[in-house]
């Protein structure tokens, strides 16, 4: 067969040729001046001419020698057979343990391609279910962080310190990866990197998540401080996220601007501090209250919609429990809390200070007695 009509398997798992292989297959080639049908190469034909299922070596080594035509068996395959043939024909010897995750990932319903589970492929190649997972787990790795410019070919010395980093958060690979090929760690040191770094929540969506994942990685930044940023997500509070900004150094943010009256805009502001689970029932009380009264003061400005059925604009005492997050699941719960946020507000301050020197006393007690 014209060698220009045969085709390399477009799901075939070598990373790239065997040189030695090639090489030697071409110089018995040029030695006994013709291609062994011994060796024909097996293929399935399709709608661009036929796919090799068997010989992509051998083909490279005509291709060298200069042969215009190989041998060649031509077999009818379903996709299914041939992806399997793929690894069955290839002696799993000459398939590195990345290569091989490479098929098996393809071939597994992690892949999807195929859809065996990991114990029928096992038994269809002949090797061991545990062996095939760890490779799977490096193979996903490997060819997840090709988009960010790290070749699984250039990984084939790394099988088992994939397999130990798998467990870490995807969105940490990329900057894992790197850094394993930069330092060429060991596959303890992949394992204890990616332990520290497996429970480490993902950064907010604003957030520049491969610029924290590198300073993680190489130390600059603590796990903390991810935390921080994702408390700053669900808080929606500008200040956490400048504060996050900060932290990695970064100059500029992204903004809103807002084109409101003064009043519009602290009534914003006091409605995202409201969603905060760490405000002080007196800090809620006075939050609330401030709300009220610029909802008042907005409803004699007329800055208010009007009422569906006309008359006075809306009380903010009214406004607070259809619009805060008050506790209670009916109105007339949610004023009642309104009223005691109110009240709450309406102390003196020497009323107001004593609560937090009573507090700063019991903890110095338990601290006393702990001693």
């Amino acid at each position: 067969m014209y060698r220009y009509r045969i085709h390399t398997h477009p799901q075939n798992p070598r990373l790239a040729p065997r040189v030695d292989v090639v090489e030697q297959i071409a110089a018995q080639i040029a030695a006994s001046g013709e291609f062994d049908p011994a060796h024909a190469l097996i293929v399935r034909q399709n709608a661009s001419g036929f796919e090799i299922v068997s010989g992509h070596h051998r083909k490279l080594a005509a291709e060298k020698a200069g042969l215009e035509s190989v041998p060649c068996w031509v077999r009818e395959l379903s996709d299914e057979d041939a992806y399997m043939a793929l690894a069955l024909n290839n002696a799993q010897g000459e398939l590195s343990a990345l290569e091989r995750g490479i098929h098996a990932l393809g071939a597994t319903e992690k892949g999807s391609r195929v859809g065996k589970s990991v114990s029928a492929y096992a038994d269809a190649i002949g090797r061991s279910p545990r062996v095939i997972a760890r490779e799977i787990d490096a193979a996903d790795m490997a060819t997840a962080v090709g988009p960010y410019g790290q070749s699984a070919a250039d990984l084939q010395e790394f099988p088992r310190h994939l397999a130990e980093m798998h467990s870490a958060p995807r969105w940490l690979w990329p900057a894992l990866v790197s850094r394993l090929v930069a330092d060429t760690w060991t596959v303890e040191a992949a394992r204890r990197e990616a332990q520290k770094l497996k429970d480490i929540p993902e950064p907010p969506d604003w957030a520049d998540r491969d610029a924290i994942a590198s300073a993680l990685v190489a130390g600059e930044m603590k796990p903390g401080d991810v935390a921080k940023m994702a408390k700053a997500a669900a808080d929606a509070l500008a200040f956490h996220r400048i504060e996050a900004f900060r932290l990695l150094g970064r100059p500029e943010i992204d903004a809103v601007f807002f084109n409101g009256s003064d009043v519009e805009a602290e009534l914003w502001e006091i409605s995202e501090n409201l969603h905060r689970s760490e405000l002080t029932k007196l800090e809620y009380g006075e939050q609330v209250a401030r709300w009220i009264e610029l909802k008042n003061v907005e409803g004699v400005l007329g800055q208010v919609d009007p009422k569906p059925h006309g008359g006075r604009p809306e009380s903010g005492l009214r406004a607070a429990a259809r619009e805060l997050p008050l506790d209670g699941t009916t109105d007339e719960a949610k004023r009642s809390d309104a009223r005691r946020a109110l009240k709450i507000a309406s102390l003196s301050e020497d009323a107001k200070a004593v609560r937090p020197r009573r507090r700063a006393r019991r903890q110095s007690e338990r601290a006393t007695r702990r001693i």
